[in-house]
């Protein structure tokens, strides 16, 4: 996973709602809910691709340097 990636760790909001995102140097992104604390955090791998994906690889998240 590109370092520049690492900067994208950070808490993000919209209209009602802000989650926080964090990014590890492992490639490993978990994202939280800050009004839901006690659900349980979403967890994707930094693939080759430029994509964070779900450990069963039913779910992609597309970045900015995203191929997809």
């Amino acid at each position: 996973m590109p370092e520049s990636m690492l900067q994208y760790s950070g808490i993000y909001g919209a209209t009602s709602t802000t989650i926080n995102i964090d990014i590890t140097e492992g490639g490993v992104m978990s994202i939280t809910s800050e009004q839901s604390p006690d659900n349980p955090a979403q967890i994707y791998e930094y693939s080759a691709d430029g994509t964070f994906r779900s450990a069963d690889g039913n779910t992609k998240v597309l970045t900015a340097t995203g191929a997809s």
